[in-house]
């Protein structure tokens, strides 16, 4: 199975209000997967959506991986997304993976 996990949002250092998404990706299968689409989703302390977005593979893949359609057997690709900061509203944060 496709599991995005460990997940760590810092301020980007280089782009104002905007945050770097750091994630890894994890392929615990014994054969290779396509790689998903990601949703990221932030909530307010109520649990109600105030941003979402979903990426595919071309929008989070880089480095070696550029181009690659599959995520190899029982392996862990480590991302990195750079995204508008959705503001001090935003307390809560999940990623989910999107298999197509």
């Amino acid at each position: 199975s496709l599991v995005g996990s460990e997940m760590c949002i810092r301020d980007s250092p280089t782009v104002d209000r905007s945050l770097i998404v750091d994630a890894i990706l994890r392929n615990s299968a014994p054969y290779k997967q396509k790689f998903p689409n990601l949703a990221l989703q932030f909530s307010d302390i109520s649990g109600r959506t105030i941003a979402a977005r979903e990426f595919v593979p071309r929008e989070y893949l880089g480095g070696e991986l550029i181009g690659r359609s599959y995520i190899p057997a029982a392996t862990e690709v480590r991302l990195s997304l750079e995204i508008v900061d959705p503001g001090d509203r935003a307390v809560g944060h999940a990623l989910s993976v999107r298999v197509n």
